[in-house]
């Protein structure tokens, strides 16, 4: 029994709630009609990782940059007080 059809076991679980059975099969099937399959989740999955990829790679850049923009006004920032001292 565990091998069956997803389908046939909820319009068995439908049916023991006490749902008729023409009823039963309708929200089966509507159920069956709007479900993903493995390789739709698979997909959504992957289109989830590029962008959070994607968004990682913007924030690196962010980073990088604003280490950059920090050093560089530090450097300066000594450069001055240095010419101002000597």
């Amino acid at each position: 029994m565990t091998a069956m059809n997803p389908i046939l076991r909820l319009r068995r679980a439908f049916r023991s709630m006490g749902v008729e059975a023409e009823q039963a099969d309708e929200s089966a099937d509507a159920v069956a009609e709007y479900a993903y399959s493995r390789s739709d989740s698979d997909q959504r999955f992957e289109r989830m990782m590029s962008k959070y990829r994607r968004e990682m790679a913007e924030f690196r850049n962010q980073v990088v940059l604003a280490i950059f923009l920090a050093a560089g006004l530090i450097i300066g920032a000594v450069g001055l007080i240095i010419a101002l001292v000597d």
